[in-house]
C-alpha cells in the first residue's frame, strides 16, 4: 500500500469518526440520562461498590470525605434543570438506590458543624461541612443531611425547631428497621422556608414558595455576578416570580405595616444613639446609625420607607418590605431572560423625596395600563416591594478630572423587586379637573360679561335712535294754543 493511499485512508477514517462520534456522545448522553445520577457516578468510577464502602458516620474516615469532596463536584458539574430531570420521589414502599437522586421535604432537628480534614479543605474551597438531623415529613422519621453550607442567619441565633427545608440529596446509605436515622443523604443546598425570626418580607417570600436561603447568595455594591460566582440570578428571578403571586392590595398592606414596624424599633434606638454621638465624633459608626434613624422616623411620619438604610447597610436590610412614592423617570421593558417561566421585566427608575436626586430601581412583572415608557418620563409612583440588593451600576453622564480621561462614574443603588406600581393618576385627575372647572366659569364669565355688553350696546343703540326720533319736525305733535285750552269754572 502506498503512501498515498494512506492517506485516503486515514482521512476517510477521519472523516467517518467526525459523523459517527457526535451521534455517540449523543447516544452515551442519553444513556445516562437514562440511567439517573447513579449511572454518572459509574463513569466516574463512583459507582454502587465504591459507594457501598461508605461508613454511615458518625466518625468519619479518610475515605468517607473524600467521596463526600467527588460528590459534591458532580452535583455542581451539572444545571440544575439536568439534575431535577434525575431527582425522583422516595416513596417509602420501595427500596432507595444508593447513588440516586431524592428531593426531601422536612423540618430541621439539629445543625451541627464538622471540620474538613487538612487537605481536603482547600481542595474544596471550605473549611466545614454541617451535618443536618431531619425530621422526614413522609414518615415523620430521621435523616441525616451532609452539607456544606446553612442559610447565614441559623448561625447568627438561635435554630428554632421545626425550620422547614427542601433538599435534593445523594443517598449514601439506607437503613431498615431503624427507628433513629432512616438515611443519608448529601446535598450540595438547603431550601428553606422560614416562618418567623426573620424579616416580614422573607416570611412573605417563604409562604409563596421561594427559597429563603438563596438570599445567601447576593453580593451587594456590585453588578450582577455570573453563575460561576453565586447563585444570585436565581434568587432575582425567584424572588420575582415570589412577589408576583403576592395580592397587590395584601402586599400594600403588609409594605405599609411593615414601615410601622420598623419606625418603632428605630424609635427605640434613637435615645440611646444620641447619647453615646454625643461624646463621640460625628463621622462614626454611630453617628451614621442616628442619621439612619432620624431618617427612617421622619419618612415613616408619612407613612413611607426611608431609602437611607437601603443605601447605608444594605447586608442587614435584604428581604426587607419596603413602601415608597416618588417620580418615575424611567420605564423600559427587560427582554431575554433566558428562563422559560419569565418572557420579560420592567425596571423603573423612581426618585423618592429622600433619595438625594439618585435613582431606586424597581423591578416588576408589569405595570399599570397605559403607564408611559422611556427614559424621559415624570410619573408620580407608589411601590411596595421587599429590598433585594445593593447594585453598582455606571452614570449615564460622561464625567472627566484633572489628569483622567473621561469616563463614567460607579454608583450605588438599591434594587426593590415590587408588585405592579400604583400609578398616583389621582392628584394629578383631581388638580385637572380643578383647572377644566375653573377654565368653564371663566369661559362662562366672559360669556355673560359679553352677552350683557351687548344687551348694554344694544339699548344704548335703542335710545339713541328713540331720541333722534323725537327731535325730527315731522313726527313732533302739534302745538296746543291757550285758545284751545277749556275754560274752568269755579
Amino acid at each position: 500500500m502506498t503512501t498515498r493511499h494512506l492517506v485516503h485512508l486515514a482521512t476517510g477514517v477521519f472523516l467517518v469518526g467526525c459523523f459517527t462520534l457526535p451521534a455517540y456522545l449523543v447516544r452515551a448522553a442519553d444513556e445516562d440520562a437514562a440511567s439517573g445520577f447513579h449511572g454518572v457516578l459509574e463513569l466516574a468510577d463512583l459507582g454502587a461498590e465504591t459507594l457501598a464502602k461508605f461508613s454511615g458516620g458518625p466518625d468519619y474516615n479518610k475515605e468517607d470525605w473524600q467521596l463526600f469532596v467527588q460528590l459534591l463536584y458532580r452535583l455542581g458539574q451539572y444545571p440544575t434543570a439536568q439534575l431535577n430531570s434525575w431527582t425522583t420521589s422516595w416513596d417509602d414502599e420501595e427500596r432507595p438506590e444508593i447513588g440516586d437522586l431524592y428531593e426531601v421535604t422536612g423540618k430541621v432537628v439539629s445543625v451541627e458543624t464538622l471540620a474538613f480534614p487538612d487537605g481536603l479543605s482547600q481542595l474544596q474551597q471550605r473549611s466545614k461541612l454541617y451535618r443536618c438531623q431531619v425530621r422526614w415529613d413522609a414518615t415523620e422519621a430521621k435523616l441525616v443531611v451532609l452539607t456544606p453550607r446553612v442559610p447565614k442567619r441559623w448561625a447568627n441565633r438561635d435554630l428554632t425547631a421545626g425550620e422547614p427545608i427542601r433538599f435534593r440529596g445523594v443517598l449514601l446509605s439506607a437503613l431498615e428497621n431503624n427507628e433513629k436515622i432512616a438515611a443519608v443523604l448529601l446535598t450540595d443546598h438547603l431550601s428553606w422556608y422560614p416562618l418567623q425570626g426573620v424579616p416580614s418580607g422573607q416570611a412573605l417570600l417563604a409562604r409563596h414558595g421561594m427559597d429563603v436561603g438563596l438570599l445567601d447568595e447576593v453580593v451587594h455594591r456590585k453588578p450582577f455576578v455570573e453563575p460561576s460566582v453565586s447563585r444570585e440570578g436565581d434568587a432575582f428571578y425567584a424572588c420575582l416570580a415570589a412577589v408576583e403571586q403576592v395580592d397587590r392590595e395584601k402586599l400594600a398592606e403588609f409594605a405599609k405595616e411593615n414601615v410601622a414596624v420598623v419606625a418603632e424599633k428605630w424609635r427605640l434606638l434613637h435615645d440611646s444613639l444620641a447619647k453615646q454621638h454625643q461624646v463621640l465624633e460625628e463621622k462614626t459608626a454611630v453617628g451614621r446609625q442616628l442619621a439612619i434613624a432620624e431618617a427612617v422616623l421622619e419618612r415613616s411620619k408619612a407613612g413611607m420607607s426611608s431609602v437611607a438604610p437601603l443605601f447605608l447597610q444594605p447586608e442587614q436590610e435584604v428581604g426587607e418590605l419596603v413602601r415608597l412614592e416618588g417620580i418615575a423617570r424611567r420605564a423600559v421593558r427587560i427582554a431575554g431572560t433566558d428562563r422559560p417561566e419569565l418572557e420579560a421585566y420592567y425596571e423603573l427608575e423612581i426618585f423618592p423625596p429622600d433619595s438625594q436626586d439618585l435613582p431606586i430601581v424597581c423591578c416588576t412583572t408589569s405595570l399599570p395600563p397605559g403607564f408611559p415608557s422611556g427614559d424621559e418620563i415624570r410619573e408620580p409612583v407608589r411601590i411596595s416591594g421587599i429590598f433585594f440588593k445593593s447594585w453598582q451600576y455606571r452614570s449615564r453622564k460622561i464625567t472627566s478630572t484633572d489628569g483622567e480621561t473621561k469616563r463614567q462614574r460607579r454608583l450605588y443603588t438599591p434594587i426593590v423587586v415590587a408588585g405592579r406600581p400604583i400609578w398616583l393618576t389621582d392628584a394629578r385627575t383631581h388638580n385637572s379637573r380643578w383647572g377644566l372647572w375653573g377654565g368653564v366659569a371663566f369661559l362662562a364669565v366672559l360669556v355673560i360679561l359679553w352677552i350683557n355688553f351687548a344687551k348694554l350696546t344694544r339699548r344704548d343703540r335703542m335710545l339713541r335712535s328713540q331720541s333722534r326720533q323725537l327731535k325730527t319736525p315731522e313726527t313732533l305733535p302739534p302745538i296746543v294754543s291757550n285758545d284751545d285750552v277749556p275754560e274752568i269754572k269755579t
